[in-house]
């Protein structure tokens, strides 16, 4: 376990691995001559503490008076506290959101080594696309333990209790999936007293926000909590992408201080931002060329647009048998819409000095033509303009729905000399995607108006531009799918004494998936809006998951542990999308649903301490993540003849890698947030059997060969090294002081051997961002904060795409927020 932020430089793997162990170094002696004495911080990454009445500083509604509040699990399955949970899991709780003024989830998973982020789009449309230690986890993002599969931007965190990140593959949790790992989003809850906390905040780059936090005590019977918020700023270094949203979380509790309870909440959420597309980025051109202005916006300002719709309602029913049993049930309804329209600078062509950047692999650009010209076609590009090619216009209207309903009976039992802490549960999923999706600059019958002049040019360097065309929208298909989960488990920790523990989990779920497309004719003419389909998909999977952990502790406050889990994916593991398609021939698709899940293998062994009376947790883990038996594309012929693009699984991968973690109070006064992680990331096979050993000998393997990853080559998007670190100190007169800094290593941007150059891989470039933070107790109920993000206005990219552009990084920014409390 641990609990957030970020790290260095070149250098900085080294320092990284070192600051979260040099907790260690620094002298205990404030802690041990003051064994009782409260904290007065509040642990950078978690933990939060209270002054005492004689404090400088009180953390209003995030304290426990007196003592030091460790974060822990909130997982329903849970039947271990995490120092003695053998795997390595992650906590962000809201202290440390608010502290670091992390407001979506990509900002606070930012601060997590081992996570990096696709550039927007997935296969479900633009939203969050999470890289958990080498593997997508776009779809194994849970809320309060439910899946949470739609493809969108989770741009606010003002209900959350707290993030929770469980790395290694472990579907045994939340089912299918979780390859490298999960992300669960804690809601908040009424609690047991009164607090109202009113935020209000101002910064740079158009920066406002207010947000309040309500939590009252009715009676002895009931309790309400009211969370709201409403957000506005434009991202720092860009000219026009910008957030803006509100958002409603009621919840109440009846029974609130009895064996039965009733908790009600609802959830709502409307965003209306642009989206981020970036820039053009190029490999061999060293990254973003020169030329182009990081902040310019390359598509069109007035018509793209990302519109999203969150519901939720929540009901949750307690209740307490005893001091040993309690049973709970979860039921959840969900609806989440999203509309874009985009316009990302991928393909097209920009004229630049005396090179025109076309997109074309391997390089990316070709010299000018006789007399300095730049052409697509017939189209000539003026030197300083891009001509927009690719994607533009595209419309996509998701919507997706969700009915869940999980029971879990809680137990502790005794067995002779062991005893037993244990989950045994049910659950039921049913989920539902439409997609309406097509392009929108277009003439009504059908026909592109820039057939022959092409989009309109963009002037590189210029004022963002705006669409003055026809806008028409012409639909192209209408993708439905749905899924249905039927899922069985048990948990349980089970003591020998006071020095062993054995922690497992089994998980047997039924998984059911359908997908089809209806196509429509976008050919102008008689056949123009025609009507086809798609041959349904549909798949249906018995998948068992487990997972396995010993703990030793040779002191309670420590724990060494050794843990190996799995998990299953079947071929429809979304409901956003179906099987991979193929062809025979030039038109009939060929299903390959009909094949076995996928599979991954996690073998962890590790480390936990508490030191200094708990105040201070030190973690360590050693592991390997293996993913088996994915697909691999491979060709064939039919009963006629006719080339066959298949698939076949067999394929092989596998990330090594360490993590450390420090978090909590060094001193009274100071405290420290460190993460470290290490991946090595391998592609062990991805050519099919046929092919391997000679994969250049027929043209068929050959083709395969130059867009398959390199066997022996590295994961995309892993980094080697990369790390967190985030520490504050409070002075004698209240004043906190905070510093915080992210770095993340270079990595493979694309492994396939053909987009090799000079025979290397095209890498990222690594990058390291600083913070700071600072708030001090105007009054007993006033607190004043500032954060700058990014002091050193270092330019730097989250997110590359492998088809030429990539997300520029937030540039120096600053708020000012006010937090009244009563």
């Amino acid at each position: 376990m641990s609990v957030s932020t970020k790290p260095a430089p070149s250098g900085a793997p080294a320092f990284l691995a070192l600051a979260c162990v040099g907790a260690i170094l620094t002298p205990g002696s404030a802690w041990a001559a003051d064994p009782a004495a409260p904290a007065t911080g509040d642990a950078a990454g978690g933990g939060t503490a209270d002054a005492g009445e004689g404090g400088s500083h009180r953390e209003q509604w995030i304290t426990v008076k007196g003592t030091y509040a460790r974060p822990d699990v909130a997982s329903a399955k849970s039947t271990a506290s995490l120092l003695d949970t053998p795997q390595t899991i992650t906590v962000i709780d809201k202290a440390t959101l608010q502290k670091q003024n992390l407001l979506t989830l990509r900002d606070a998973l930012t601060t997590l080594p081992g996570i990096t982020f696709g550039a927007g789009e997935g296969g479900g449309g633009f939203g969050d696309s999470i890289n958990l230690r080498g593997y997508s986890a776009n779809t194994d993002i849970t809320i309060d333990g439910v899946r949470d599969s739609a493809q969108y931007s989770r741009t606010e965190t003002f209900d959350l209790q707290q993030i929770e990140v469980y790395n290694g593959a472990n579907s045994v949790f939340n089912g299918s999936g979780s390859v490298g790992g999960t992300i669960n989003l804690v809601s908040k809850l009424p609690e047991k007293r009164d607090e109202t906390v009113i935020g209000a905040s101002g910064g740079t780059d158009d920066y406002y926000r207010a947000t309040l936090d309500s939590n009252i005590r009715v009676n002895d019977l009931v309790a309400f909590r009211l969370n709201a918020v409403y957000h506005h700023n434009d991202v720092p270094g860009r000219d026009v992408e910008r957030y803006k949203r509100y958002g409603v979380a009621p919840a109440v509790t009846i029974g609130i201080d009895s064996p039965t309870r009733w908790t009600l909440m609802g959830y709502y959420q409307h965003d209306d931002n642009v989206p981020q597309y970036g820039v053009p980025y190029f490999p061999a051109l060293g990254g973003k060329p020169d030329g182009i202005p990081y902040g310019q916006y390359f598509g069109y300002a007035n018509v793209d647009r990302q519109k999203q719709t969150i519901g939720q309602l929540t009901s949750i029913v307690e209740h307490d048998f005893d001091d040993r049993f309690s049973i709970r049930n979860l039921t959840r309804w969900e609806e989440i819409k999203q509309t874009t329209v985009v316009d990302p600078p991928q393909a097209g062509v920009f004229h630049l000095g005396d090179i025109c950047i076309t997109g074309a692999a391997p390089l990316g650009y070709v010299p000018e033509g006789a007399g300095g010209t730049c052409k697509s076609g017939s189209i000539v590009v003026p030197e300083g303009s891009y001509l927009p090619g690719g994607p533009r216009g595209n419309l996509r209207d998701t919507r997706n729905t969700m009915l869940y309903d999980q029971v879990d009976l809680r137990g502790r039992v005794q067995t002779g000399p062991v005893s037993h802490e244990f989950v045994l549960g049910a659950s039921a999923a049913w989920e539902h995607y439409n997609l309406d999706t097509g392009k929108l600059f277009m003439n009504a019958d059908g026909s592109n108006p820039y057939a022959a002049s092409g989009l309109p040019q963009i002037i590189i360097g210029g004022d963002p531009v705006d669409y003055t065309g026809p806008l028409n929208y012409v639909r192209s298909s209408k993708p439905y799918g749905s899924r249905d989960d039927y899922a069985a488990y048990l948990f349980d920790t089970s003591r020998i004494g006071e020095l062993f523990e054995v922690n497992f989990g089994l998980r047997w779920e039924h998984s059911v998936g359908d997908f089809t497309t209806i196509n429509y004719n976008v050919t102008p003419g008689a056949a123009f809006e025609t009507i086809s389909a798609n041959i349904p998909q549909h798949t249906s999977d018995n998948l068992f998951s487990y997972r396995f952990g010993g703990v030793f502790k040779p002191t309670r406050s420590v724990s060494l542990y050794v843990a190996y889990g799995n998990s299953k994916t079947p071929s429809i593991s979304t409901v956003n999308g179906g099987c991979t398609t193929g062809t025979v021939g030039t038109s009939t698709f060929v299903n390959f649903c009909d094949f076995a899940p996928e599979k991954a293998k996690n073998y962890e062994i590790g480390a936990k301490a508490d030191l200094f009376h708990h105040h201070l947790q030190l973690t360590a883990a050693l592991f390997r993540n293996e993913r088996l038996n994915f697909r691999l594309p491979s060709t064939g012929l039919d009963e006629s003849g006719n080339s066959v693009s298949v698939q076949v699984p067999g394929g092989k991968s596998r990330v090594d890698g360490l993590a450390l973690g420090a978090s909590g109070n060094i001193t009274r006064a100071w405290t420290i947030f460190a993460n470290y992680t290490y991946l090595k990331s391998k592609v062990i096979k991805s050519l099919p059997d046929d092919c391997e050993a000679n994969p250049t000998g027929t043209a068929a393997c050959n083709t395969l060969y130059l867009a398959a990853p390199l066997q022996g080559g590295p994961l995309q998007q892993t980094p080697k090294h990369s790390g967190s670190l985030f520490t504050t100190y409070q002075l004698p007169f209240g004043l906190q002081l905070g510093y915080g800094l992210t770095y993340e290593g270079s990595f493979a941007i694309v492994t396939n051997p053909s987009a090799l150059i000079d025979g290397k891989y095209p890498k990222s470039k690594d990058w390291l961002t600083h913070r700071f933070f600072a708030s001090y107790p105007v009054t007993p109920k006033l607190t004043a904060q500032v954060n700058v993000q990014n002091f050193t206005n270092t330019h730097y990219y989250t997110s590359i795409r492998n088809n030429g552009w990539a997300i520029p990084g937030a540039t120096r920014s600053a708020t000012f927020s006010l937090f009244y409390n009563f």
